[in-house]
């Protein structure tokens, strides 16, 4: 009995509803055609609902085709209007889901302003090169913190170098570094191609040869890189820079080195 209903259902939906008297025009529904409609489907399980409603999208499609292939205005005028009351009682059958609007968020309190981001280091990045440091062959390597602590443009450096050369002398000694220093970025942030900074360091001659300790030294430089803005770059850099061994002599020359930072 229950696939008998269903079927005189969608009978008659495919015949053009479930009543023809007083169909306004433009095939608009009446309200007493509602309320017909709305009975009848009240009763109807969800299956028998689906089913009801998959005729009626079949019937939807046969008259979308039909009006794209009518020539004549009053046949077109027809199978649209039979469109328009499939449509409408599509809608009463299987109303489409409704969307739960967000709840928005709950303003601030008067006064009350959103806590910042915490600041935190972005990185490392682990950079090495080789070259001259004061005037001396040297090999460093090092991580480079980009924008340490929110501060923009601005890249921080921690790391150590080995760089050996002769004293005024002509004694070969060696010596042991450790860098901690920084750079500006003279381009805007995220700047594809080659790019430039300025940087300044202090170093610290934690061994040299004898087996003692040296004193603070520094260093000021130009650094030019190329590469993706996330990959790794290749990077060269010129300056100029001392080493102090706290006793003499001290090392102060030409920083010239070329490294590659991941």
């Amino acid at each position: 009995m229950r696939y008998l209903i269903v079927l005189l259902i969608g009978l008659s939906l495919l015949l053009g509803g479930f009543s023809t008297e007083g169909y306004a025009k433009k095939g608009r529904l009446t309200p007493r055609q509602r309320a017909k409609i709305k009975a009848r489907v009240h009763n109807l399980t969800p299956a028998q609902k689906e089913q009801a409603a998959a005729a009626l999208r079949q019937k939807m499609i046969r008259l979308e085709n039909a009006s794209e292939k009518a020539t004549a205005g009053a046949s077109r005028a027809l199978i649209e209007a039979d469109l328009e009351r499939v449509q409408v009682e599509l809608g009463l059958i299987a109303p489409p889901p409704m969307v739960k609007p967000l709840r928005p968020k709950p303003p601030l309190p008067p006064g009350k302003k959103p806590l910042p981001p915490k600041a935190q280091l972005r990185g490392p990045r682990v950079a090495v090169s080789v070259g001259y440091l004061a005037g001396m062959i040297a090999a460093q390597g090092e991580l480079r913190y980009f924008e340490p602590f929110g501060l923009t443009q601005i890249t921080s450096q921690i790391g150590a170098a080995y760089a050996q050369g002769e004293d005024s002398d002509k004694v070969l000694r060696k010596h042991a570094l450790i860098i901690l220093g920084g750079a500006y970025n003279l381009n805007p942030p995220k700047t594809s191609g080659l790019r430039s900074y300025i940087g300044v360091a202090a170093n610290y001659d934690a061994y040299t040869t004898g087996k003692v300790s040296g004193t603070f030294g520094g260093e000021a430089y130009y650094g030019l890189e190329g590469g993706a803005p996330k990959g790794g770059k290749t990077f060269f850099e010129v300056g100029y820079g001392t080493i102090r061994t706290g006793f003499s002599p001290d090392y102060t020359g030409v920083i010239a080195r070329l490294g590659y930072k991941f």
